[in-house]
This record gives structure tokens, sequence and C-alpha cells, in this order.
């Protein structure tokens, strides 16, 4: 273990050594390294492809597949058609739907289209049946004719709030695509296809102008996701990147630790998307905001040892000693927050989904490929680079000034410990309260912002038509030709009956609606015989009149499959999320064991079903592995600390930002997606950092220097305050630039990240220092001599002056070669 390592004094100083001997060859080095693994970007795919979300052995997934296998595809694509002012039934408009129906054939992949332009209206004409389009020839098209089409869609269950809205005003033209089972075949058809319909829609769009034209479907989704998450890898990243370096000049007021500070984040970003490309990796809509992670999360290392190289200078330490105190006092800590965070991350990889588990690895490289730099890159450069002349033998203003800031806090907690720890406990406790507040949900169509045209179509589908949401159901018999028993058919339409009074589901679509309306046509249109006919025979040959009827390319295959014994009821769902779409189709699987004997009962399958069971797995999985990460940590800091008290006190400090940070989210949004629950993850090795660095120079000063707990407390404040400060100003942020993405899950994820980081620092600085008063200290370290001798300190059982605020400086203080950091450092 690298902190064992150190722990002989002669070890670091060979280390130190080699690097103050070698600084050019180690930087040359880093650069090559680096170079090499930048190249492997190029290598990197990038897939919308809703497969990789799902691991093979996924139930929903198989259901999914097996149902596709039996009937067709479910990818689709659908045209959103709406007029400005008025209906669609005029002839001109019509023909608008009729032509763009006809051109959409020419279209890649498409094998179905469904609209109110080519929809198999049946009718019988001297005791012979008749299939026609609902609309053809539009020119020639009559008032009476025109208010027959309306009728009829008004009418028929197939069209009514399915592909026309009630109103007229707005219609659907539905593509089914028949895409490549899987690979980069299957993303680049996506791609080409929804290309191709944009170049369509935008002919129209000129030619129509009173009319909107909008693109909606899995596959307008699927593509949009990946042009927001190139979006977000482009615009975001360079913001971020920006954004950080700006940050780190306002706050260190230095350009020679912004130099440092950006070789670290580009060498350790772009390193992890290249180490990943040559090991050929397929980034998918989830590493959207792995650029930010990793720039954001990189720079806490090196800003730690920055800080304390310029107060070493600034109480007039040469440069070597500078270099060699700031890395004897931070190895220690900067290698358990790397460790900490980087068990946290992969803390991702319980996740039941992929991607995720590539997330937290991709994240724990970065920070691991930091830490390496730090340790390496960091104090060559300093060796190479002349140090900034303010800071030599000078006061740091700025610095001080900072850390009169932080020692007036230390000071109103030192005062009044127990009022600091009940209130901030208490606030804790009410926001774990309202952490109960937030439930498993996701809501696909808000994914994205209304810049995006699949956000403006489905939301505009909702609001005119019916819903953008999907559920197939497979409802079979278990013999061939077993759907014309009239018994199966009367438990259908008894099933598509309880489905359409079901809240939530805008329309069915049931071989049993089709039964009827055949039934009713081919006697003469009665009313009366809207319905399932009595005899098998009879369903069987009015079926096969039907299917002889229809044209090619429009027959039944895609809902009876090739042996007759099972059909697919198609459900469309109102605007809900992934909670209400479970418990949608769970009732259903229900209804039909206990209510339709003669079916055998297959879970609705489709792509809202399959994704709203992975977020409640993920939710579950993810909650599981950041307690199993928490116990590993605290397991780490007793050790590392060599304290089990001060291990398990310091689980409070660590988990209370999250409890403050969620119960917040559940007041304001009260959901948990897999984008939120991401952030316990990536968050708790974030906040450990925090607690470690405070704790270490706080039990420093108790074990080394034998102060009191008080003046311990302001001796953290002053040595690592000012650090904790500027790394969570720039976490902080970092991850605040998510704010500006159009992808909703980047926005979530970054505001909850950004709000834990901000309320870690809070209670570092605010409830852990009352923590330690009340629970640590009375607690004799053995130094007692050393207490009178040191900076006329006062006794840790009576209450320091503040005149001994001055005093606390590092160059007070003895430090011989023989003395260890913290963790080093047992208790005498």
């Amino acid at each position: 273990m690298v902190v064992c390592a150190f722990r002989d004094v002669l070890v670091f100083d060979r280390y130190l050594e080699k690097v103050a001997l070698h600084y050019k060859v180690i930087v040359l080095i880093a650069l090559l390294v680096s170079a090499f693994l930048t190249a492997g970007i190029t290598r990197l795919g990038l897939s919308s492809d809703f497969r990789v979300y799902f691991s093979d052995d996924n139930p929903q997934l198989k259901t999914f597949d097996a149902l596709e296998d039996q009937f067709s595809k479910m990818d689709n694509l659908w045209i959103f058609v709406e007029i400005n002012e008025g209906d669609l039934f005029t002839s001109e408009r019509l023909g608008v739907i009729e032509t763009l129906t006809e051109e959409s054939w020419a279209l890649p992949y498409v094998i179905r289209i469904a609209s109110i332009a080519n929809y198999q209206h049946t009718h019988v004409i001297d005791d012979e049946l008749w299939v026609d389009f609902l609309v053809e020839d539009s020119n020639a098209l009559t008032d009476k004719k025109i208010q027959a089409i309306r009728s009829i869609a008004n009418s028929e269950p197939s069209l009514s709030n399915n592909v026309i809205s009630l109103d007229g005003s707005a219609s659907l033209i539905q593509l089914r695509l028949a895409l490549p089972d899987e690979g980069m075949g299957r993303i680049e058809a996506g791609q080409e296809t929804l290309q191709a319909t944009r170049d369509l829609m935008a002919e129209y769009r000129v030619r129509y102008p009173d009319m909107r034209f909008l693109l909606a479907g899995s596959v307008a989704s699927n593509v949009s996701m990946q042009e927001a998450v190139a979006q977000d890898l482009s615009s975001l990243a360079i913001f971020s990147y920006l954004m950080l370096l700006l940050l780190l000049w306002l706050l260190l007021k230095s350009l020679f630790a912004v130099f440092i500070s950006l070789g670290i984040i580009s060498m350790s970003s772009l390193g992890t998307l290249g180490f990943f490309g040559w090991m050929g990796l397929t980034l998918t809509p989830v590493a959207g905001f792995v650029l930010t992670a990793i720039m954001t999360l990189a720079i806490a290392d090196s800003v730690h040892i920055l800080v304390s190289y310029f107060q070493q200078l600034a109480e007039g330490r040469d440069k070597h000693s500078a270099i060699r105190e700031s890395l004897r006092i931070n190895v220690g800590p900067v290698f358990v927050t790397s460790l900490t965070t980087i068990i946290g991350v992969l803390c991702l990889n319980t996740s039941d989904s992929p991607p995720y588990q590539d997330l937290g690895n991709m994240i724990a490289v970065g920070v691991f490929m930091a830490w390496i730099l730090s340790m390496t890159m960091t104090p060559a450069l300093l060796f190479w680079l002349t140090p900034p002349k303010a800071l030599v033998g000078q006061d740091a203003q700025t610095l001080t000034s900072q850390q009169r800031i932080l020692l007036s806090m230390a000071e109103q907690v030192i005062a009044r410990p127990k009022a600091w720890f009940v209130g901030v406990g208490a606030l804790v406790l009410v926001l774990c309260y309202c952490v109960s507040f937030n439930k498993i949900s996701e809501s696909w169509h808000e994914f994205y912002d209304e810049t995006f045209e699949v956000r403006q179509a489905v939301d505009r589908i909702n609001e005119t038509i019916s819903g953008n949401n999907l559920m197939e159901f497979s409802i079979e018999t278990g013999v061939p030709e077993g759907i014309y028993e009239p018994k199966y058919m009367a438990q259908l339409d008894a099933f598509s009956e309880w489905l359409r009074q079901t809240p939530g589901i805008a329309h069915v679509y049931s071989m049993s609606d089709v039964s009827k309306r055949l039934n009713r046509d081919l006697n003469q249109g009665q009313e009366t015989f809207y319905r399932i006919p009595d005899s098998r025979e009879m369903i069987a040959q009015q079926f096969l009149l039907y299917e002889l009827s229809l044209p090619m390319g429009l027959g039944l295959e895609d809902s009876i499959d090739i042996d007759r014994s099972a059909t697919r009821v198609g459900v469309t769902l109102k605007k809900m999320d992934s909670g209400q779409i479970i418990d949608i189709q769970q009732k259903a699987h229900s209804w039909l064991k206990e209510n339709a004997p003669e079916l055998i009962a297959v879970e609705g399958t489709s792509y809202a079903v399959i994704f709203s069971y992975i977020v409640h797995r993920n939710v579950v999985s993810l909650v599981v592995g950041t307690l199993m990460a928490m116990l590993v940590i605290c397991f780490i800091l007793i050790i590392t600390l060599k304290s089990v008290k001060l291990g398990l006190l310091s689980l409070i400090p660590n988990m209370a930002p999250a409890a403050l940070a969620y119960g917040i989210w559940g007041v304001a949004e009260g959901y948990i997606d897999t984008a939120v629950a991401v952030v316990m993850c990536i968050s708790l090795g974030v906040v450990v950092d925090d607690t470690v660095h405070f704790m270490s120079k706080y039990l420093r000063a108790r074990r080394e220097h034998g102060m009191s707990a008080e003046d311990a407390i302001r001796y953290a404040f002053k040595t690592v305050g000012v650090a904790l400060a500027i790394t969570t100003i720039t976490l902080v942020a970092g991850f605040s630039v998510m704010l500006f993405s159009h992808f909703t899950p980047s926005v979530s994820t970054g505001t909850l990240m950004s709000m834990t980081l901000a309320l870690a620092l809070v209670v570092d600085f605010l409830f852990l220092p009352a923590l330690l008063l009340m629970f640590d200290g009375k607690t004799d370290y053995g130094y007692s001599e050393k207490r009178t001798e040191n900076s006329g300190l006062q006794s840790p059982h009576k209450k320091a002056s503040k005149t001994a605020l001055s005093k606390i400086k590092p160059s007070n203080i003895e430090l011989k070669d023989s003395d260890h950091n913290v963790f080093n450092s047992s208790t005498r």
C-alpha cells in the first residue's frame, strides 16, 4: 500500500529525490504516455441502441425479443401532422397525408405504414367483401365522401385517438421499421432512416407552411439521445474545462497553479477516454457527462498539493523544502481520498445496466490517473518551474484573508459546539425523513428539453391524439389455429374492453375488434352483428376472406403469428412514468390469469416496459452498492485513522450530505430515477475526501503537535480549510455546468451532485468540528508535555483564547524528518 510505503521517511525521501533529479524525464514520460492513450479516442464508438442498457439474461428483454420473433419488430418512426387552423378533413389536407404516406414507403427500412389514408376500410357490395383505402384519389373527394371519412375516423377504434385526433386537427403516420438486429449496423440504419425522414419533412414544411410536421417514435428518440450526448461531450465539456480554469485562477490567483492543474485535468480526462478507446468501448448516452465528471474530480488532488505548497512558500521555506512538506502532509490523505472516490464510483458496477457499469469504471480510471499524475507530474513541475515571486518569503494575502474567514467560522463552532451539533443534526434528521418523499420513477418523454424535435412531437401527440408509450401483449392459445375459437375471441374481447376502461390507456388495438367489424360488415352492416361470431368456422372464414383482400405489405402478419396460435394486442399509454407503466402491466397480467382461462398469460412488453423495470432494479442495486461501498470506506478509515471511534464517527459526516441533498430533492422533485440514483455512488467518495482531509489535519495537530481539540480544529481550518473550499467551489462549478445540458438526466445528475458537494463542505465545516469536540474533545493523545510548550496554547480542557489564532502557524511548530503524516502515526 502506498501509504505504508511512505511510513519509512527514507522511502519518502528516496521517492522525492528521484522526482527532484529526474523531473524533466518524468514530465516527458507522462506526456508521451498521455499522448499514446489519447490517440485511442478515435477508436471510441457512440451507440444509441437501447439493447446496450441490458444484460443478456434480462428477463424483460427476453420477453421483448420473443414477441418480436413471434410477430414483427417494434422499431418505429412517427410522423406527426398538425394543421394550424381548422381540421384535416379537406381534400387538400387529406391529400397531403395521402401523398406523404405513399412517399414514406421509399424511406429506408420501412416495412409497414399505418395512417388515416391507407386504413383498410371494409364494406360489402352485393355480398362481396371489399377492402379499400379510406383516403384514395384525394383530388376527387366530394364533401359527402369527406364527411363519410370523418364519420369512419371518429367511430373506428383503430383510428380514433390512435392516428387521428377527435377534433381532426392532428394525425399520425406510423412507420414500422425492420432495422438490423444489433451492432453499429443497427445504429447507422436508424440514423439513415431518421435523416432521410428529416429531409422529407423539410420539403413538406416548405410546400405546406400552414401545417406542422414533427418526428417521434423509438428511432427518433434513440438518435436524439445520441445527438444529446455528442452535444454534451463537445460543448459542455469545453465549457466545464474553461470554467474550472477560470475559477482556479480567481481562487488561487496564480497562473502557475492554473498551468499545472490544466495539465492534470487534460491528461486525466483525455487519457481515460483514450484508454477505453483502445479497450474497444462503445460510448452510450450515459457517458454524456464522463468528461465533466473526470475533469472536475481530477482537480482535487493537485489543488491540495498546490495550496499546501503555496502556504509553505509564504511562510519562508525554500522551494525544495516547501515541496517536500507539501507532499509529506498530503501523500496519505490524497491517496486515501482517491481510493475512496474510486470505491464509490466502482459501486456503479452493482447496476443491472452495463452502461452504468462502464460509467463507474471510466470515472475510476480517470481518478486513478489523476492520482498518479498528482504524485509524479505535479511535484516534477514544481521542481521544474520557478515558484511565483509573490509567495516566496512573504505573506500570501489572498490565502491569509481566506484563512481568517475560515478561522472565524471555526471560532463560532468552538464557542457553541453543542448548539451546532444539535442544530445541524436536527436538520439532517428532518431531511432524512424527507428522503421518503422520493419515489422510484422515470419519465422518458422528459429526457429532452423543448429544443429537441422529438420532445415537441411527444408533447403534441400527448395533447392532441393519445400517448407515446406503447405496450404489446402476445395473447396465446397454445394450439395451432386456436385463435379462431369463439371462447378465445370472446375472452380476448373482454381483455381489450378491460384495457380500454383502465385509467392511463389511450388506445387498444385487438384482433377481437377486427373480428367484430368483419362480422358486422358481412351482415349488411347491421350494428347488432358487431360481436364475436358464435362458430369457429365463421371466424376462420371471415379472417381468410379479409386477409385475401388486403394489399401487399398491409397483411396481418404483424398481429397474428404464423401458426395462428396467438394474436398481438397493442396498447397506447398516455403520458406516465415508469412506476405507472409497471403497475398497468402487472394489473393486466393479473386480470388475464384470473378472468381469461382460455388465454395463456404473457407479460406485456415494449421499450417503455423493459426500461421501466431496469430503472427500478438499478435504483435498488445502486442503493445496496452504495451501502456496501460505505462499509468498505468506513473500514479503510478505521485503519488509516487508527481509531475505531473516529472511523465510525466519520460515517455521520460522510452520509449526512447525501441525506440532506436527497431530502431536499424529495421536497422539490419527489422522484428518483437512474440518473439521480447514480449521484449516491459518484458523490460518496468525493464527500469522504473532505472528511479525510479535515480529520487528517485534526489528528496531525493532536498526535504530532499535542494540541487540544479546540486548537486542533483551528489548525485543521488553517491548514486545509482553504484547499477544501477551493476544491468544493470548483467541483460544484464543474458539475453545475451540466445544468446547461439539453438532456434532462444530465441536468438532474449535475444539480444533485452540486448540491451534495456543497452540503458536504457545510457539514465538514459546521458539523464535523462540533462532532469531534463532543466525542473526541477529552481524548488524551499523550502529548501533555508538548501542549504547554506549543505556541502558548491552553490546555485542551480549557477554552482557547482568540489570541492563540495568530500563533497557530506551521512555522511555529517544529517539524522533524521523523514526523510522519497522520496516516502513519499511531496514538501514543
